[in-house]
């Protein structure tokens, strides 16, 4: 029996709902609905047409919300499931539809917004028949397409794995280097330029808790972020499964040349350790735009439940490893004490104690890197980049809309 030929809620009386607790508010969600509107999240966000549609129209808009009475987004849509405010897959549906509802009401036919809402639509219909058990004509993000079986990231968190800390000889350092929407003059970020507002938006949620928690606050329990990157989405994957592996987003990275020893590098970064959780989706490439760098285009995401954020971290690092590791973002590298690893990096010393202040960074805690630290006081060097450090969610929000078309669904 397909999924949805009976009410989602009831597809399994042996499912129990799913339960958390934010602040003192008790949440419930039947696991089949929870499990089905994930699903078909997770497909729309896998897509180049979900990009103006994932974040809120700002308020500053009043036009727009003078004409739009009842507004939605994709963000605000996972927001609301992971509020318990959706019991039923109807309920869902309804407020998912306002999206392309109001920006077709908004836009003439002739605009991009337009377009790419009704292309939203159609992907939607195409999910909804598959779940129905009808034709799909469509390229999924996984292989496995049946909501009922699959649980969501979110319910690993019931019986949550720790996570490795030590560094040691089976060690096995999965790192990403993310540029952040106003950090600028970084290597990592050349041929980013048509593409990094979509990446800006995608990773939004990630990015926002990251902010959240540098500066003490605390970030719902759900739903977890995701996280879009550019290549190597085998080794993300890896990542997850590897029993001695653990993954580490890097941010804010300035890289500066030691004039003591050409072949040396000081390294300088926030770093994020993550846990990868649930599938790797890959992000479908059929509608992209033939004007943006196919190579630097998202190809897949991973949600993951962030551990632990660290601020101002220092090591070493060979000129070989930077050359490797940080000319590229939003790619996943492998680093580990095999001889093929090192031989990459072209110093084992230097691959110590570079896994190690990453897997088990020791610098303080929700400090501004450049007030901890200036270029000064890690050696004589030869300064290489040094982008924007500073994050905040007004300039984030300004970057997106200044490259967004206002972004108006």
């Amino acid at each position: 029996m397909a999924l949805l030929e009976q009410p989602v809620e009831q597809v399994s009386d042996s499912l129990p709902a799913f339960e958390w607790k934010t602040d003192d508010t008790q949440h419930q969600t039947p696991r089949a609905v929870l499990r089905t509107c994930t699903f078909v999240l997770d497909e729309l966000v896998s897509c180049s047409e979900c990009f103006p549609f994932v974040q809120p129209v700002p308020r500053s808009a009043t036009y727009y919300h003078q004409e739009i009475k009842q507004p939605m987004d994709l963000l605000t849509l996972e927001n609301n499931l992971y509020r318990g405010i959706y019991q039923t897959f109807e309920a869902f549906e309804k407020d998912l539809t306002l999206i392309w509802e109001n920006a077709k009401h908004f836009h003439r036919s002739f605009d991009t917004i337009y377009h790419q809402a009704e292309e939203l639509r159609h992907r939607f219909e195409q999910v909804k028949s598959h779940i129905h058990g009808g034709e799909s004509y469509i390229a999924f993000s996984t292989s496995c397409t049946d909501p009922s079986i699959i649980p969501v990231p979110e319910e690993e968190q019931e019986t949550p794995q720790p996570i490795e800390a030590a560094c040691h000889q089976e060690s096995y350092l999965y790192f990403i280097q993310a540029v952040n929407a106003v950090e600028k003059g970084s290597k990592a970020t050349r041929g980013f330029t048509h593409v990094r507002p979509l990446y800006n938006t995608l990773n939004y949620r990630f990015f926002h808790y990251v902010n959240v928690l540098k500066s003490g606050g605390s970030v719902p329990s759900y739903p977890f972020p995701r996280l879009y990157i550019t290549k190597n989405r085998t080794l993300l994957t890896e990542a997850r499964h590897h029993p001695h592996g653990m993954l580490a987003v890097m941010t804010n990275v300035m890289i500066a040349k030691c004039t003591d020893n050409p072949n040396h590098c000081r390294l300088l970064c926030d770093v994020v350790l993550v846990r990868p959780l649930g599938e790797c989706h890959s992000f479908d490439e059929t509608t992209v735009d033939p004007a943006m760098r196919y190579e630097y285009f998202p190809k897949a995401w991973s949600k993951v439940r962030i551990v632990r954020v660290v601020t101002g971290v220092s090591t070493l690092i060979t000129v070989d490893m930077e050359k490797c590791f940080f000319r590229r973002a939003f790619t996943t590298y492998r680093l580990s004490f095999r001889p093929t690893d090192v031989k990459k990096a072209g110093d084992a010393n230097i691959v110590g104690l570079f896994m190690k202040a990453i897997m088990d960074p020791k610098q303080g805690e929700h400090q501004d890197p450049l007030e901890t630290e200036s270029l000064e006081s890690i050696g004589s060097m030869e300064l290489m980049y040094s982008p924007h450090l500073s994050y905040s969610h007004s300039h984030l929000h300004a970057h997106l809309n200044s490259h967004s078309h206002s972004h108006s669904h």
